[in-house]
């Protein structure tokens, strides 16, 4: 299980922070972009909706059940170094968005009075979408942490704090493969709520 992003993801968010300037009304109001970009994107951000929002999912059945198993241990690690690897290049994108889309605003009639906390919420949306699409990488992971919960056996090493509840280990599997498949359900109609509000 890879720590961070590879190389080429990051290399792909040093190229947004100069070029995301020049399509700023774009990145802020998707539902402007015309046809057929507007599907593609709309896709986009559909699946960094479900794919965070499982991950994450996952990350808070992991904090609270599965913090022993080393499997569970790199997952954890995986998804922070992913999150805080996309707060940095989110920010930097963020900055280089707001003066643009401040810009972009005056121009408005009526002209809209921008104030620093425009500014700052600018910059944290954007921080937040790219840290949810860095986060939504972490997904495939989650597979293996699920098999990993299905091979533990009681005794190891690994499990024997996991186990030490009154759940019994055939349950705790239960549990753990019906938590991830509701967390996906819920993903799924997350995604579903983006599509109709882009409409694409």
């Amino acid at each position: 299980m890879a720590e961070g992003p590879s190389r080429f993801i990051l290399f792909l968010l040093a190229a947004l922070i100069p070029s995301s300037g020049f399509v700023a009304s774009s990145i802020a109001d998707p539902a402007s972009i015309p046809r057929p970009w507007s599907f593609v994107v709309a896709v986009i951000l559909c699946m960094i909706t479900f794919l965070s929002t499982s991950v994450l999912a996952a990350l808070a059945y992991s904090f609270m059940y599965l913090r022993d198993m080393d499997e569970a241990q790199r997952f954890m690690k995986a998804v922070a170094n992913h999150a805080g690897i996309g707060a940095i290049f989110g920010t930097l994108i963020g900055l280089r968005l707001a003066e643009p889309l401040l810009i972009e605003s005056r121009r408005h009639q009526p002209v809209q009075n921008v104030e620093f906390v425009d500014f700052i919420s600018l910059i944290s949306n954007t921080a937040t979408v790219v840290t949810l699409a860095l986060i939504g990488l972490c997904w495939v992971p989650t597979v293996g942490l699920m098999k990993a919960v299905m091979r533990a056996n009681v005794g190891t090493d690994d499990t024997s704090k996991f186990y030490r509840f009154w759940l019994s280990v055939e349950l705790r599997k239960l549990l753990a493969l019906s938590v991830l498949l509701a967390a996906n359900l819920v993903a799924l109609k997350a995604a579903f709520s983006v599509w109709v509000m882009l409409d694409p």
